[in-house]
């Protein structure tokens, strides 16, 4: 967990408001790069999901309803999460 709140961090909390709220199943994936460019960093964070068949799997069907997130932190590093339902 970042102090910006991206990551895993009680995610059994968060999975039961996104569950009660949808009515769906959630999944969540985060990541973080060093890139301190936007579209830079954005996609090396998507590089490293599809890279990392746990997260890929994750991600890759089809979701009915999915966030996306990236925060920039003030030490230059960018944090990705992603959550999706289905």
């Amino acid at each position: 967990m970042t102090s910006h709140g991206v990551g895993h961090h009680d995610w059994g909390t968060r999975a039961g408001q996104v569950s009660a709220s949808t009515g769906r199943s959630p999944t969540a994936v985060a990541a973080m790069t060093g890139n301190s460019y936007l579209l830079d960093a954005a996609s090396e964070l998507v590089t490293q999901w599809r890279n990392s068949p746990s997260h890929w799997v994750l991600m890759s069907p089809p979701a009915s309803v999915y966030a996306l997130d990236m925060v920039h932190s003030p030490g230059g590093a960018w944090f990705g999460t992603g959550i999706f339902a289905r």
